[in-house]
């Protein structure tokens, strides 16, 4: 049985009209059933492979026997909001260690350890703009967020 991870709609915005419509020009095709589509979903299957499938065809990744449109639907809205979630936590670590941040590696080290109390373990120090941030480690998340923003690993 799979799980939905993801959804994007492949589409355009018309200024004229001003809406957005599908865009079949850059369709991807189903990998079950080999048609293009636009509306996407990304379905991470046991073996953890990730595969897309058109919303007629979601169900058979998904492990249902007959198509369920209003499960799917509310699937696809929560995979949505947990990817506004996910992208915000992103940019507020940014914002935290882009206001902390120092001109040199071990200036950042050093505040980091302030912050936290004089921590004596390891620090992961990061660069984004000529800037530096340390964060301990063990702070796996917060590291992860900091290197999906644009900072790197010194």
């Amino acid at each position: 049985m799979g799980k939905l991870t993801g959804y994007r709609w492949i589409s355009y915005f018309d200024d004229v009209e001003e809406k957005r419509f599908s865009d079949w020009d850059r369709a991807e095709t189903c990998l079950v059933c080999g048609r293009s589509i636009v509306h996407v979903y990304e379905i991470e299957t046991a073996a953890g492979e990730t595969l897309i499938a058109g919303k007629e065809c979601a169900h058979k990744l998904l492990g249902w026997a007959r198509p369920k449109p209003r499960v799917l639907e509310t699937l696809r809205r929560k995979v949505e909001a947990d990817a506004r979630r996910h992208a915000e936590e992103v940019a507020s670590w940014d914002r935290t260690a882009t206001k902390f941040s120092q001109g040199d590696p071990a200036t950042a080290a050093a505040c980091c350890r302030d912050r936290n109390n004089g921590f004596a373990g390891d620090l992961t120090v990061l660069e984004k703009a000529d800037r530096f941030y340390a964060v301990p480690t063990d702070c796996t998340a917060q590291v992860a967020a900091l290197l999906e923003g644009g900072w790197e690993r010194v």
